[in-house]
């Protein structure tokens, strides 16, 4: 595939979908970039301020962390995807739940 791999389909062993992207883990391995592990992300961060999170909330956050990551060369750095759930989270007004 082009840009090493990155479009290859990928199986999810977790949520058991094919994803499109990976990403590279801290240790080098990669893995299927998976909505659902964002999915969770954000529902934590809503969790630590006390508060549960809108559906319709996690479905756009992890719509635009997802079209972000579409368009970055790949794979992503698994670091990447909390800086961007923050930053979506932020420019959606939820400051408290970007910074827990």
């Amino acid at each position: 595939g082009t840009n090493g791999g990155f479009f290859n389909r990928i199986f999810c062993g977790k949520c058991r979908m094919v994803a499109v992207m990976e990403i590279m883990k801290r240790d080098g391995r990669r893995e299927a970039c998976c909505p659902d592990k964002i999915t969770a992300a954000v529902g934590k961060a809503f969790a630590s301020t006390g508060e549960a999170a809108q559906k319709h909330v996690l479905e756009k956050v992890t719509a635009q962390v997802m079209e972000t990551l579409r368009g970055l060369e790949g794979p992503v750095p698994v670091e990447t995807i909390p800086d961007l759930v923050e930053e979506n989270l932020m420019a959606l007004g939820y400051y408290r739940q970007s910074k827990s």
